[in-house]
């Protein structure tokens, strides 16, 4: 008799495991064993709130968060109207074909279960994640992972997005991956040197608005954020939508954080561009100083029970922001066949205007860096990772 409460005890935990465990593997919805997926490796750091469905924290180990997160805590309206929580998140391309919960045609707002989930976490080891979506009315699911770890260049994350065809009729649709942009970075777009054919959206002024906020070096075209601040008075958002080789930098605090996502070809493009869509979107909304930089993958016909899958590579860079040489430096590091180095490289002297176009203040000045109203993503992980070892 002395061993049966502790047999008791033991077989009642291996009931509620066994439950949690097929729960896990099978239920959607209100059960979510862990909401946020912390992964670390190599000197950086990520984490995952898999029921915004969104990256809520990127960048170095231990150090500060690359990602903007405002309204980390809020919720979408009751009228399922669009609320900016940040970070980086995926809506599916081309916009002209969402649809809300009628299944009429709707493009905008994103459609909640597209733009928050929740999504479930399938996998999620030290330095690895794997989640995935729920079906869309078009029969589309995301699919998302990000995996921390090192490549011939040094730490970087491997960011794995797909769309599964869940339903019986073939579907088309492409990836659309944004990054929440902290206000007073910059935004560096790796641009074609001949043919810049930036189209911009009907907001007026648009052109003046572009030509005051950017300047353009070598291969890279740099938007400065905190000259958008001079427009907050007209209200709307803006967007530019960009040519580019797929690679976008993002500096903030005397680091790049560098996107560059898998090339393609031109006829893929034209698919993208016929939509209204570029390779490279930055959009602005002057009232709620939201800032965005999107890469956008190819729109394809995916048919059923098939994934098509879409990946970027991320690195965290050291450096300055005016000196756009060390990025085509780091490109040609990291993929020597698609990025050889360009001519102007040999010109090894400063640039005195562009430093002083990014230094000087704007009219109204920058305001604040906004802490989110949870957990500032600005301090370290809440994990002891003093005590785990990268793998």
């Amino acid at each position: 008799m002395s061993g049966r409460p502790g047999t008791l005890r033991r077989r009642t935990w291996l009931v509620l495991a066994g439950a949690a465990g097929l729960c896990a593997a099978g239920c959607y919805g209100p059960y979510r064993p862990r909401s946020l997926q912390r992964i670390i490796g190599s000197g950086l750091a990520a984490e995952y709130d898999s029921h915004r469905d969104r990256l809520v924290r990127f960048g170095p180990r231990g150090r500060f968060n690359l990602l903007r997160v405002p309204d980390e805590d809020a919720g979408v309206g009751e009228d399922g109207s669009y609320g900016h929580f940040g970070g980086m998140y995926s809506w599916i391309a081309p916009q002209s074909a969402w649809t809300d919960e009628q299944g009429r045609f709707q493009p905008w707002p994103p459609p909640a279960a597209m733009d928050v989930g929740p999504t479930r976490a399938t996998r999620h080891g030290l330095n690895e994640f794997e989640a995935f979506g729920p079906v869309l009315r078009s029969g589309l699911q995301e699919t998302k992972s990000v995996q921390i770890g090192r490549d011939h260049y040094g730490p970087r994350a491997l960011v794995t997005h797909g769309l599964h065809n869940a339903g019986d009729q073939a579907a088309r649709g492409g990836v659309w991956l944004s990054t929440g942009v902290i206000p007073g970075s910059v935004i560096a777009v790796f641009t074609p040197e001949e043919g810049r054919e930036i189209e911009f959206s009907t907001h007026p002024n648009a052109r003046e608005v572009w030509d005051n906020v950017t300047r353009s070096r070598g291969r890279w075209t740099l938007v400065r954020t905190k000259r958008y601040y001079e427009w907050l008075g007209m209200g709307g958002t803006f967007k530019a939508r960009i040519p580019s080789d797929r690679v976008i930098a993002m500096h903030r605090r005397g680091h790049w954080f560098v996107r560059i996502g898998d090339p393609w070809s031109p006829e893929t493009e034209s698919l993208l561009t016929e939509r209204g869509h570029a390779p490279v979107e930055v959009a602005v909304n002057f009232g709620r100083r939201i800032h965005e930089a999107a890469l956008l993958g190819p729109i394809e016909t995916i048919a059923p029970g098939e994934t098509n899958e879409y990946r970027e590579r991320w690195y965290v860079i050291p450096g300055m922001a005016s000196r756009v040489r060390q990025l085509d430096r780091v490109l040609h590091s990291i993929d020597p066949a698609r990025f050889p180095l360009p001519h102007y490289l040999a010109d090894e002297q400063d640039d005195p205007e562009l430093e002083h176009w990014l230094n000087e203040e704007s009219e109204t000045g920058p305001p604040a860096e906004e802490a989110p109203r949870g957990r500032d993503a600005h301090d370290e992980p809440p994990i002891d990772i003093d005590d785990v070892s990268d793998r």
